[in-house]
């Protein structure tokens, strides 16, 4: 699902102080241990300078990991060539016994050898590697969507008859009756900042960020020999030490679940917490499936076997705090020093919690299928892929795979006929991603059956993004008005070079595509969106029907070099597409709400567009949602209610 969500906060924990970082970490860790070792045995001074030539030959060989990963992988083919099928050895994870087996596997791989095989500490992060985006232009290209929007959060839904709006850390609940609107109650909760919402008959969920400081336990650094007498290192060779915070900040995933069947009065049931930044989230009737990502150890040093809360992720409901049970816990081949945490919830029963499932691996986005949990994220400069099977609120013990390359975003997962396909790119030595794109073809069971590597391999641009649809791949790369299309065949990868195709983005009926790009001028700057429906009767040739176009680009909130699809309104019953464009103004920016009718053989009919000047971005459109024939256009600080047949407005309420 989805695919990647964005009023949320970094996938990553709270931003970790440059002291923290892990090769500082990891000198504190083996600074540490080397003073233990002192009560043990009374070490001269020539000692305590090779333990510390050790300590710092460590830290050294950590960070030139990080470098040989990120600059050393050779893709094998080029992109006109077909490859020879390689299927690349995969491990999978393993469920633990208890707790020991956790707390041992973090103190060996991650801990106590930070630079050995790459694992743990030497993580690239996809923003460590440039990437050329416009956000004016979003690439200038079309986009594929053919996923479950409607299982997402939003930071906007409605009941049919109110609306439900996240703006300035607050929930708004409007009452909604023929364009007149009346605020009918505000949720606030200082310790939560909420990301997203679903209706789920008489409830409103409300998923929320909620940061919370925490004392940082720093390990003792001054120790004594076995006979007591204080050591002190040679300050030429003493490795140096950074200092400690007092506090640190860690985030935690809450789901608040709302009666609100009288909206003046609304209720909250249930709440639900687990550690963790908030990923992703899918609902299907009153099952909702929560993914976050969770680190503590990197944040305080895990000195003790018996502090859980160093090491082992909690969650909590109603009744209080539990950790996650030790067979809940899958340790993969290639372990990373964040958790992914995967929650099952009936939001409808008294006690929602059903079930979790945890693996030590650094996930960053979700996608969901109608019985899995899928979760990409990065380890050891490669990619991890996580298949939780989910049915009616339970999760069953994830199978992991561990992938050559890094993702560019969840698109890069893709479910299809039974098989899992998995795209990633490979950086070149000047940190650029021109050393292609690879795609791997898995089973159910994230079996290998395929390999592909080596895709637009060398040809001087980055590949900005790869999205799968039915048997074929495209692959984007930044500059370039045309994808380039890789047919996957069965047990098969063959790349064709496409010099005429286009991606699709949105499926409005069995034969129609609507695709959206935006309008340039004679110096590829761009000035406005274009709408364009295209019609197939194969799946694999189409031809357009209808274009409209309007004034203003996509904000930057919205496009950040891809389009965020909750912003597209299609509403079938009505026959309209609507979608929020900004444009310079004398005065200000000028923030508009652009509607157009669609008809099968009729083609686009434009019904105009809402308009402020406005300084403040908040006011930037971000969503829109119809009742009966009302369209309610929302911002952050502003919502418009506008007559569909005309666009004349209603009313406005300002939001604070």
């Amino acid at each position: 699902m989805g695919f990647d969500k964005e009023v949320r906060m970094l996938i990553e924990e709270a931003e970790i102080p440059e002291r923290l970082s892990p090769d500082n970490i990891a000198v504190m860790l083996k600074e540490k241990q080397a003073e233990k070792n002192r009560k043990e045995i009374k070490m001269s001074s020539a000692g305590i300078k090779s333990k510390n030539r050790a300590v710092a030959m460590r830290s050294a060989a950590a960070v030139a990991a990080c470098i040989a990963l990120g600059c050393g992988v050779t893709a094998v083919v080029n992109n006109t060539n077909r490859p020879e099928i390689d299927n690349p050895e995969v491990i999978q994870g393993h469920k633990v016994s208890d707790y020991h087996d956790v707390y041992s596997v973090i103190q060996d791989t991650i801990i106590n050898n930070p630079a050995d095989d790459g694992i743990g500490w030497g993580e690239i992060s996809n923003d460590e590697i440039p990437v050329e985006t416009d956000t004016e232009n979003f690439d200038n290209k079309d986009y594929i969507f053919d996923r479950a929007a409607e299982t997402e959060d939003d930071i906007t839904v409605t009941d049919g008859k109110n609306l439900y709006c996240i703006s300035n850390g607050k929930v708004n609940v409007i009452s909604a009756e023929n364009g007149d609107m009346t605020e009918l109650i505000q949720i606030e909760n200082a310790e939560k900042t909420p990301v997203g919402m679903y209706i789920a008959e008489d409830r409103l969920i409300v998923i929320s960020n909620n940061v919370v400081e925490v004392p940082f336990t720093a390990a003792e650094t001054e120790e004594t020999t076995a006979e007591g007498e204080e050591v002190i290192a040679d300050s030429e060779t003493e490795t140096t030490v950074p200092s400690l915070p007092e506090t640190v900040t860690q985030n935690n995933t809450v789901i608040d679940i709302y009666n609100i069947a009288d909206k003046t009065n609304v209720k909250l049931e249930n709440t639900y917490k687990q550690n963790g930044a908030y990923i992703s989230s899918s609902m299907e009737g009153t099952l909702l499936y929560v993914v976050s990502n969770y680190s503590n150890f990197r944040t305080k040093p895990l000195d003790s076997e018996e502090d859980l809360d160093n090491y082992i992720p909690s969650y909590y409901t109603d009744d209080g705090k539990y950790y996650v049970d030790a067979a809940d816990i899958t340790i993969p081949a290639k372990v990373s020093n964040n958790y992914t945490i995967v929650a099952g919830l009936d939001t409808a029963q008294a006690s929602p919690f059903r079930s979790i499932k945890v693996v030590l691996s650094n996930g960053k986005s979700a996608y969901f299928t109608d019985n899995a949990v899928y979760v990409a994220g990065n380890a050891s400069g490669d990619t991890t892929i996580a298949k939780f099977p989910i049915s009616d609120g339970d999760i069953s013990a994830p199978i992991v795979a561990d992938v050559a390359g890094i993702y560019s975003d969840i698109t890069s997962v893709d479910e299809y006929n039974g098989m899992v396909r998995v795209s990633t790119l490979t950086p070149s030595p000047d940190g650029a991603r021109t050393g292609g794109v690879s795609i791997s073809i898995y089973d159910e069971n994230l079996v290998p059956v395929s390999y592909l590597a080596g895709l637009c391999k060398d040809m001087g641009k980055n590949p900005v993004m790869v999205e799968f649809k039915e048997n074929k791949a495209f692959i984007f790369l930044s500059g370039e008005s045309n994808p380039y299309e890789v047919i996957l065949d069965g047990t098969e990868v063959s790349p064709v070079v496409s010099s005429d195709r286009s991606v699709y983005l949105y499926k409005c009926t069995d034969n129609e595509y609507l695709g959206i790009s935006s309008k340039t001028d004679e110096n590829g700057k761009a000035v406005g969106v274009v709408l364009t429906m295209y019609s197939t009767a194969d799946g694999i040739n189409f031809t357009e029907l209808s274009s409209v176009e309007t004034n203003g680009v996509l904000s930057a909130a919205l496009s950040n070099g891809k389009l965020d699809m909750k912003a597209l309104l299609i509403d079938s019953k009505n026959g309209i597409i609507g979608i929020p464009t900004v444009k310079n103004d004398t005065y200000g920016n000028g923030n508009l709400y652009y509607v157009t009718s669609y008809r099968s053989g009729e083609g686009f009919t434009s019904l105009g567009y809402i308009e402020y000047t406005d300084l403040d971005k908040k006011y930037e459109f971000k969503r829109s949602v119809v009742i009966d024939d009302t369209l309610y256009a929302v911002s952050d600080g502003r919502i418009v209610s506008a007559r569909i047949s005309d666009l004349k407005v209603v009313e406005t309420l300002e939001t604070e």
